[in-house]
């Protein structure tokens, strides 16, 4: 998924980039609400920072609620 979004982004010049990060914000909130885990909609914030150019926070941002996501199915303390 990753290099597809990547390959994706240049052949679009960065407007798919802007969908894959507002996107990624909504299936987190879905993955979330799964695993009973405060549910966030960072959607908007992950679209914004695309915007401005810190596409490299989304993914340390995607990382953290991943590693949560993980920590909880594995029923390790937040």
């Amino acid at each position: 998924m990753g290099g597809e979004a990547f390959l994706l982004t240049i052949i679009t010049c960065g407007i798919y980039g802007l969908y894959w990060a507002y996107k990624m914000g909504k299936l987190l909130m879905i993955a979330k609400e799964k695993n009973n885990l405060r549910v966030e909609d960072n959607s908007i914030v992950f679209l914004i920072l695309q915007l401005i150019g810190f596409g490299i926070i989304n993914y340390a941002l995607i990382q953290n609620s991943l590693n949560e996501i993980t920590r909880a199915k594995q029923g390790q303390s937040i």
